[in-house]
């Protein structure tokens, strides 16, 4: 193999990562929303940053009482789709996060999803909690 078929096959890692969040104040959807469109947003500009040459797919879903947002990108310059179907505000819920980046070690990818997901979601002011992660 050559080129980026034999880099892709050393180096891609996908990881999913299942977070609850909770908050002491009621989080509007719209805020909700933003969060999950910043999370994949961040995501994906740092892997490039940190050395990946390329997006698979980085999404995301947070279920709660009030229904669910997705989200998901397949590289910054690209965007990230969003779709919202919350009707009221979110206290807590679960947040999975699932990742598959080329260039990065399974280490990093890991370090930078469960990382950067957890500070986008308390800068939203939830606390976060890890439930369940697989590689």
């Amino acid at each position: 193999m050559s080129g980026l078929s034999h880099y892709a096959a050393d180096k891609e890692w996908g990881y999913g990562i299942a977070f609850k969040l909770s908050s002491s104040k009621s989080i509007a959807p719209a805020e909700a929303t933003e969060m999950a469109r910043e999370a994949m947003k961040e995501l994906a500009e740092e892997a490039v940053r940190r050395g990946a040459i390329m997006i698979g797919h980085i999404k995301c879903i947070l279920k709660a009482s009030g229904g669910y947002v997705k989200a998901d990108t397949i590289g910054a310059k690209y965007g990230v789709y969003v779709e919202s179907k919350l009707t009221e505000p979110v206290r807590e819920g679960i947040l999975v996060v699932n990742s598959i980046v080329v260039g990065l070690s399974k280490d990093e990818n890991v370090e930078l999803t469960r990382n950067l997901t957890k500070k986008v979601a308390e800068r939203y002011g939830f606390n976060v909690t890890i439930l369940e992660t697989k590689t």
